[in-house]
């Protein structure tokens, strides 16, 4: 159903972002291996996440049709005459505007991260936390390269696969390293230390430290996942 905004009264109509329309397939092969050698526990594993959307979306796409005093405005008494609703009654909108999508869009993107992780008891006392992460995030595609961007620095329009790559320019961040260095250390049998430090792609650093704890900080300390 289309918008009709009458200037000063609560609009009728259906919602603005319609219709809608999304198909989504999502696949997540995931990957975790352990092997304990000694006081070492390591574990490894990869995790990938491909999607596959089709997302067709209008803002206006039955129509908006505004309405104001003008038409029913008297020109010698404009201050006091006209209004909104009258030229809604009418049919004599000052605007109409509506949205047109001309393809389906089609998404293809990936995401992988991957990570190595050494949990060593040294002895009863210390244990290290040792890792490292990486997380591989290309720009989207699209299936058919039905997209384009404008290029800010030259004014002109970016078409993939036409005068650009399938990416349009956009250009890929491979340099996304988390390593990950933790601790704990008992030092008395009711004091314990602890500290942790992790970098991500989203968060820089995570520091964790306590002394004097309780048996709760026996473990290592928690950081974010690898």
């Amino acid at each position: 159903m289309p918008i009709f905004a009458p200037s000063g009264y609560t609009g009728i109509g259906g919602s603005a972002a319609m219709p809608t329309i999304r198909l989504e397939n999502t696949f997540n092969p995931n990957i975790t291996m352990t092997k304990i050698i000694g006081g070492h526990t390591i574990k490894a594993g990869t995790n990938i996440v491909r999607r596959q959307i089709i997302d067709y979306q209008l803002n206006q796409g039955d129509g908006n049709f505004s309405f104001s005093s003008t038409f029913t405005t008297d020109p010698n008494n404009t201050g006091k005459t006209g209004d909104a609703m009258a030229s809604f009654l009418l049919g004599t909108p000052s605007g109409v505007s509506q949205d047109f999508l001309l393809v389906w869009p089609g998404l293809r993107a990936i995401e992988i991260g991957s990570f190595f992780q050494d949990d060593w008891k040294v002895n009863s006392k210390l244990t290290f936390n040792l890792g490292l992460r990486y997380e591989y995030t290309p720009p989207p595609v699209e299936v058919n390269n039905q997209w384009a961007t404008p290029n800010l620095s030259t004014g002109k329009m970016l078409l993939a696969a036409v005068n650009a790559d399938r990416r349009v320019g956009v250009q890929n961040d491979g340099n996304n390293w988390a390593p990950r260095f933790g601790y704990a250390y008992q030092a008395r049998p009711h004091t314990y230390s602890a500290a942790a430090s992790a970098s991500s792609t989203t968060r820089r650093a995570t520091v964790r430290r306590c002394s004097g704890c309780t048996a709760s900080c026996r473990s290592a300390p928690t950081t974010r996942p690898p």
